[in-house]
């Protein structure tokens, strides 16, 4: 088995073993053994269907041992442990359209609601029924998303330096390159995927080492800026300062490679990251590129940008 450090457990839905049998994805086919990969996937949990297909799903509780549910007194439209229907449907949606302009991107198989099991009023009518601070009712459910990695960029944080140079192996052979090259390799590979949502209009103000896997993956699609698709909380950011927020996606992505190089120790040149996220992009984006003075200069290795 790869990562032999990773310890899988029967899935459990709020803590309930019978709950969870009946939120397994079809994909399963007879697994029902789930892994937290780390305490930053405090709400989701990791099932294997092979090496390199993993299925993450999100909505089933809070995933660290105490209450399962609890909700935000400070924040009158959040509830940890739940996902709500219209924004696992909004991931869903966003999901099908990626799939259209990159397949390889990770992909969201679907959802199931708590509403939909058998006896549901009966049993779980609590949970149906409950409703954020604000009054306003959150129709839980849980979401099914097909990835490569079941690591974050963050999760590196969590591991001993043992694990962490089995992960860097493993994905560097993945990426068919030394340990050395790891990073760059993985910063064109991130940025190609960047540059084809940003050719489409696709903006990701939430480009967090949180939200890129190990096979530099693009996930969590919730604050995506999609053509034609209001944000969860309504707003129509398509057309605001969208140049600006390209920009800056750059530059959080240098920022999270330069935090996963540290993890594995590895000595990394500032520009040659940059050298490798431009050339990426550039494959499916060159023109953004080109037009972008904020880049240009950086590039140029100006030492202030204003």
């Amino acid at each position: 088995m790869v990562f032999n450090f990773l310890k899988f457990k029967t899935f459990k839905v709020l803590g309930n073993e019978v709950l969870g049998a009946e939120f397994l994805p079809p994909q399963a086919a007879g697994n029902n053994q789930v892994c937290l990969i780390s305490v930053r996937h405090g709400r989701a949990v990791t099932m294997k269907i092979d090496d390199l297909n993993w299925i993450n799903i999100k909505g089933i509780g809070w995933t660290f041992g105490g209450p399962q549910i609890f909700r935000s007194r400070k924040d009158d439209n959040m509830m940890f442990g739940l996902m709500d229907e219209k924004d696992a449907a909004r991931e869903l949606a966003v999901s099908k359209y990626l799939q259209t302009i990159c397949p390889d991107a990770p992909e969201v198989l679907g959802y199931k609601t708590f509403a939909s099991i058998k006896d549901a009023k009966t049993r779980y009518g609590d949970i149906i029924n409950i409703k954020h601070t604000n009054g306003k009712a959150v129709k839980p459910c849980v979401l099914y998303t097909k990835c490569k990695s079941p690591f974050r960029m963050s999760d590196i944080a969590f591991y001993k330096d043992s694990e962490r140079l089995e992960m860097l192996s493993f994905y560097s052979n993945y990426f068919k390159c030394s340990p050395q090259e790891f990073i760059y390799k993985f910063a064109y590979k991130l940025a190609e995927q960047i540059g084809i949502f940003h050719a489409k209009g696709i903006i990701n103000d939430s480009l967090y080492w949180d939200n890129i896997t190990l096979c530099a993956e693009i996930v969590d699609y919730e604050w995506l800026t999609v053509p034609g698709m209001l944000l969860p909380n309504g707003q129509d950011a398509e057309h605001y300062i969208p140049e600006e927020r390209k920009e800056k996606e750059i530059v959080y992505a240098i920022e999270a490679i330069l935090r996963m190089a540290n993890l594995f120790q590895l000595e990394v040149d500032f520009y040659k990251v940059l050298d490798a996220l431009i050339a990426g992009h550039s494959v499916h984006n060159a023109d953004f590129i080109k037009q972008s003075e904020f880049l240009t200069r950086m590039q140029n290795r100006e030492m202030f940008i204003f």
